[in-house]
């Protein structure tokens, strides 16, 4: 048992050590930004991250801290009933910008799994029909908790996916150290 253990811990210094950075790309399932029932999702929520290991080894071999810059761009449309017999469509933007801090802790060979908070400022752009409405910009704070994993295929490439209640509830994409 204690010569298996050691081996999980020799091998799970592969994932996520200080001073790598990692590119994650992903599509969102499930938009959190636009959730209502009147929202009609025009383009899923698309994400991007680049995170930099600052400390590994941070209580045990297996654990590792990161912060990323965050981006994110999440579209929808919605109708409304004017004066119950003709129909308003508009349509709604947000772009995210944000940072995230991730504490990141390997419990298999090439599993990097990870949760952690991301802060961001929510850009929201509201039109009907292609044209500008006045106040149709609008800004908001985001903040998300996330949890998530990135399966490494190779030294370089994995398949990512991660849970959260931000911008999509759950987004898959792949992901690139260097």
């Amino acid at each position: 048992m204690m010569m298996l253990a050691g081996a999980l811990s020799a091998s799970a210094q592969t994932t996520f050590n200080q001073g790598d950075m990692v590119i994650n790309l992903g599509v969102g399932l499930g938009n959190a930004l636009y959730s209502g029932a009147e929202y009609r999702t025009r383009i899923p929520p698309l994400a991007a991250s680049l995170e930099y290991c600052i400390k590994d080894k941070l209580f045990d071999d297996n654990s590792a801290l990161g912060i990323a810059a965050y981006a994110a761009l999440s579209t929808a449309g919605y109708s409304v009933n004017v004066n119950g017999n003709s129909t308003a469509n508009y349509n709604s933007s947000s772009v995210v910008l944000g940072g995230r801090g991730l504490f990141h802790y390997q419990f298999v060979d090439h599993l990097d799994t990870y949760t952690g908070f991301t802060v961001g400022w929510n850009g929201i752009t509201t039109s009907k029909a292609g044209e500008l409405l006045p106040n149709s910009k609008a800004s908001e704070m985001l903040f998300d908790w996330v949890v998530g994993g990135r399966y490494y295929f190779t030294n370089n490439f994995a398949g990512m996916a991660e849970l959260g209640f931000g911008v999509a509830y759950l987004t898959v994409g792949v992901s690139f150290r260097f």
